[in-house]
């Protein structure tokens, strides 16, 4: 799917009608508690927009990142992150590259932690498959972390998943996204329904 202006409009407009900065929130404050993140010095996120959320769950559960690195198609969106960045963590190397996930070639260096927040929408399950792949072997550290953040038909409550059919972009089971992460090789440490 193509993200448009038109697609963007619809989607800000749903979003002003949800709560899911609030229950986001409310489970970023669980999960602080929870993961032991305090190793993590590296980090990769995956499609985070404007990293509304993505740069909160940095300050909150990975407190001693001091390098982040970002990939994300859409340029506006790209330059928001930039800025939320340079704001929200002044003292962390950062660097967001413009492009979708499909045709960045690679990192330099393993990674401790890999963000990936209501991304996995956007490309095909064969895609997402090599993704969790690259991710294990070659992206992650050895004892590095991914953190999965999804949308579900099966798990979410209400209808809300509607909106995503109709803008386009339908929901992939969570069931397939996590077989397919433990088919990569993952070992599920902690999961927390929103």
């Amino acid at each position: 799917m193509a993200t448009n202006d038109d697609y963007l409009k619809m989607y800000d407009e749903f979003c002003r009608h949800d709560n899911y900065d609030e229950i986001f929130q409310t489970t970023l404050s669980k999960l602080s508690g929870e993961l032991q993140l305090d190793s993590v010095n590296s980090c990769l996120i995956v499609g985070p927009g404007d990293g509304k959320h993505e740069v909160p769950f940095v300050m909150q559960c990975a407190k001693n990142t001091s390098e982040v690195r970002a990939v994300e198609p859409d340029h506006d969106s790209a330059d928001s992150l930039r800025a939320r960045l340079r704001n929200s963590l002044p003292r962390v190397d950062s660097h967001v590259v413009e492009t979708n996930i499909q045709s960045w070639k690679r990192l330099d260096v393993p990674v401790d932690l890999v963000l990936m927040f209501h991304v996995l929408y956007y490309i095909t399950p064969r895609e997402r498959k090599d993704l969790f792949k690259k991710l294990h072997d070659d992206w992650l550290a050895v004892d590095g972390h991914a953190v999965v953040v999804s949308s579900s038909r099966t798990k979410c409550r209400g209808n809300a998943n509607e909106i995503y059919e109709r803008l386009g972009t339908p929901m992939h089971t969570w069931e397939d996204m996590e077989a397919d992460i433990l088919e990569a090789g993952f070992v599920k440490q902690h999961a927390q329904e929103m």
